[in-house]
Formats: structure tokens, sequence, C-alpha cells
């Protein structure tokens, strides 16, 4: 399809890839790409607008029900130089889940096997779908620095970015960053200032961790974050 014949619904994320452009869909629940040369719109994940009621694991990525996708990254793996793989790692609304583009089963990414063509759930806890409160708080807290990333529980993840082999995530709601290492463990980027609700007025509660500038993205799309 012509990209200029697609009708869009919250456009969010972009990313250029191999020669096209990659954009998220918030509202429709995919994530298309365009080929420049041509003008054609395809989508590479996502099949309708229905928000799923539960989690599929190695879901073909032609048959992925995602729920409102937002950021997202093409990492090149095991590294840039020498890749066997494409995987795209994807935020919504309390999960990060990853694509494997291209290339044989990965083995181990980020705790995780990923058959080709497949997603799966690599962060947040698929038994948790209402994303509607802070687990960084209460004694004990869920969520905790060392845990495994897969039974974290987020709460409106935006963005991601991939540095040295770990994966960065904002979630929004929490005013928190987070990271997961290679073996699929989570920590704060932000130590003991995670917290609810939403954006706060002030960058002090964020604190002050030098990995918030990490790449020309947008972290947090909110002019309370603007520096």
């Amino acid at each position: 399809i012509q990209a200029s014949s697609v009708t869009l619904s919250r456009p969010y994320k972009l990313e250029f890839f191999d020669g096209e452009l990659y954009f998220s869909e918030i509202t429709n629940n995919r994530i298309r790409k365009v080929n420049l040369d041509t003008g054609i719109t395809s989508v590479l994940i996502g099949t309708t607008s229905n928000t799923p009621s539960s989690f599929t694991e190695n879901n073909d990525r032609n048959a992925e029900n995602m729920r409102a996708p937002r950021g997202f990254k093409v990492i090149a793996w095991p590294n840039a130089l020498n890749p066997t793989n494409y995987v795209l790692v994807y935020a919504e609304q309390c999960h990060i889940r990853a694509i494997n583009l291209s290339g044989p089963t990965i083995s181990n990414f980020m705790g995780f096997s990923i058959l080709p063509g497949k997603v799966r759930t690599i962060i947040g806890d698929t038994a948790y779908a209402a994303c509607n409160t802070n687990h960084w708080s209460g004694s004990p807290a869920h969520n905790f620095d060392g845990m495994d990333a897969i039974f974290a529980k987020l709460f409106n993840p935006h963005d991601i970015a991939f540095i040295n082999g770990e994966i960065y995530v904002n979630d929004l709601a929490t005013n928190c960053l987070v990271r997961v290492n290679s073996m699929g463990k989570l920590y704060q980027v932000n130590p003991n200032k995670c917290q609810s609700p939403g954006p706060s007025s002030s960058l002090g509660d964020l604190g002050s961790p030098s990995t918030t500038v990490l790449e020309p993205i947008a972290f947090y799309p909110d002019s309370t974050y603007s520096n």
C-alpha cells in the first residue's frame, strides 16, 4: 500500500533501519515500515486493532496482537560489527517484548531463547495486565534491584535504548529508568527514586543519573523532562 493511502492512528516512535522507515502506532496496535524509495508501506508486526486480554509467547510476528506499542529499538545481535540476527524490542502497555526479525534461533537474548520470526516477552510479568499502580513502593516492594526482569511489574513503559549489551527502559508512570543486563536481571538507574503517580514537576524526583542521556531519542515525551 502506498504510504499516502494509509490512515494512521497516534503514530509514536520512528526509526530508520536498512533503508526503511519503521514507526509504531499506539491506537492501531501495529508497527509498520515504509520503503522510502517506493513509498510502499506494510505491517511489520501486528494484525488487528484489538487489545489482547492475554499474552501468547512465541507468537508469529504477523499474528501478534499488540497492546498499544510505543517506543522500540532494532538491535543487531550479538553485536553491530558481526550480527547474526536483528531483533526488534518494543514497549507496550505493561511489558517489553522482542521479535526475532531475521536470522536463526537466538539461544540467549537477555536470558531467553527466541525463534525466527517469533515474539516473546522479555521484561514484565505477563500475569499482570492491570498496569495501574506502582510496585517499587510498599513493604516489601514487588520490584527490587537484581530481580528477574520477567517478573517485574512495569507501569506504562514508553521507550527503549540498547547500550553495551543492556536494555534501558523508561517506566513513565513511576518516574523510573531501569536497565536489564544480558542475564535478564533488572536494576534501577535512579535508585530509590522510582515512584507514582506520573511525571513530576521536578527533575529532582528522577534523580540525576548520567545515563538519562543515552541516545538522541525522547526518553520522556513530556515537557517536564525536556533537558
